[in-house]
């Protein structure tokens, strides 16, 4: 039996974790740091979920967790900019910081969105706070690609963020 779970806040605004048990994938936890969460929940996953469920099989994990830069729930990335701190959620970073310490590898995947002058504080203040960063790919603009739409042979890269 395949096992999923998520930490969704009380007023189902923020989602600060989203787990899933990677049929056929192997041992270890791989964590993804993504921009922010759509609607997936307990039992529903969107393409961004099963994308990274994809890189966690082909990379030989069984345990995926996702958290994101901003907690919100919301298919639209552009609501982050109005009050980006609102949108980081009360219990983001615990949640962050919690996963990407239990996890065996933890991928940054938040994209270029970031590179909007009021939300790029965010991606400076994670990648400040943890090393051993990784990346699928490395956009142009130097952020971590978002997984969607890239190939699953891809081999993650170290990201040392941006100092």
């Amino acid at each position: 039996m395949k096992k999923n779970d998520a930490i969704i806040s009380d007023c189902g605004n923020y989602r600060y974790m989203l787990q899933r048990e990677i049929e056929g994938g192997g041992d270890g936890a791989l964590c993804f740091i993504c921009l922010n969460p759509s609607k997936a929940d307990w039992d529903k996953n969107d393409p961004t979920v099963l994308s990274c469920m994809r890189f966690a099989r082909s990379l030989g994990y069984g345990d995926l967790y996702m958290v994101n830069l901003f907690a919100w729930r919301d298919t639209n990335r552009t609501i982050l900019l109005e009050d980006p701190k609102l949108r980081v959620g009360p219990c983001c970073d615990y949640y962050i910081d919690k996963y990407v310490s239990a996890c065996d590898m933890t991928i940054a995947a938040w994209g270029d969105f970031v590179s909007k002058r009021k939300l790029f504080w965010r991606a400076e203040e994670i990648t400040d706070r943890h090393e051993n960063l990784k990346a699928l790919k490395i956009t142009k603009k130097g952020h971590p690609h978002h997984p969607l739409y890239l190939p699953w042979d891809l081999e993650p890269v170290d990201f040392a963020g941006y100092g």
